[in-house]
């Protein structure tokens, strides 16, 4: 089924003179001036309608790459989750079926195939649950599951060694039923084209164990996710679940 293309005069037409001006000219310097530029800071006044001119700059952007890319993957990034949830449907077109996600970073594995079968999607993330990794923190169960299922038959993950390493915060009994449940409800929503890198050789040392964790790598796409060195049997396992994703339609 051919995408209906959103109706980008409608947008406009709901904007305020001065809105449609800025839209105008932010649209015109990131994607028609001959010194385009890849950023642009829009500042005014509580109430002026700022996300409404964000609505408007990203219905000239699709108009304009509707025909030259296959997807087109609009993020917006905002500082607080429960306002990414409220904005990104803000930003949605009008009786259109765009596929519009707020949440982590690290939760996409479970929505690219969702993400894949539309043209638009609308995708929002926080800088706090999805680009600060700092500190030692290990990410949420889900996210640790994910991670844990991404990386079982690839590298053939066994036994108790790899599940202890993402094991995190949660209690052992809370993490193993949390991995029976994932496995029996979410594991089939992970979109099996996934790359991910072959595990690195390991060294054997004295009185290590065979099932130990030392270094994990997935690659998806561009993006690359790295655990950290575990001993066996450490009191302390800590997970920096950081990925990078190419999820921005290139412009032409």
């Amino acid at each position: 089924m051919t995408a209906r293309r959103p109706d980008v005069e409608k947008t406009l037409g709901r904007l305020k003179d001065f809105q449609r001006l800025s839209v105008d000219y932010v649209f015109r310097r990131l994607y028609l001036d001959p010194d385009q530029v890849d950023r642009f800071l829009l500042a005014d006044e509580v109430g002026l309608g700022k996300t409404l001119v964000a609505r408007g700059t990203v219905a000239r952007a699709v108009d304009h790459l509707w025909d030259r890319v296959d997807r087109i993957d609009v993020v917006y990034i905002c500082s607080n989750s429960d306002i990414a949830r409220q904005n990104i449907n803000r930003l949605k077109f009008e009786g259109h079926d765009e596929f519009a996600f707020a949440s982590r970073l690290t939760l996409l594995p479970l929505h690219t195939r969702d993400l894949q079968a539309r043209k638009l999607n609308l995708v929002s993330f926080t800088p706090g649950t999805s680009f600060d990794v700092g500190g030692g923190r290990s990410g949420i169960v889900e996210e640790r599951a994910i991670l844990y299922f991404l990386l079982k038959e690839p590298w053939d993950l066994h036994g108790a060694g790899p599940k202890n390493v993402l094991q995190g915060g949660a209690g052992t009994e809370r993490w193993r039923d949390y991995l029976r449940w994932f496995r029996q409800e979410r594991r089939r929503d992970i979109d099996d084209g996934l790359g991910v890198a072959s595990p690195p050789r390991q060294t054997e040392r004295p009185g290590s164990a065979n099932d130990s964790l030392s270094f994990a790598s997935v690659s998806s796409g561009t993006g690359r996710t790295s655990l950290p060195r575990t001993e066996p049997h450490a009191t302390r396992s800590s997970v920096s679940c950081a990925a990078s994703w190419r999820v921005a339609a290139s412009r032409s």
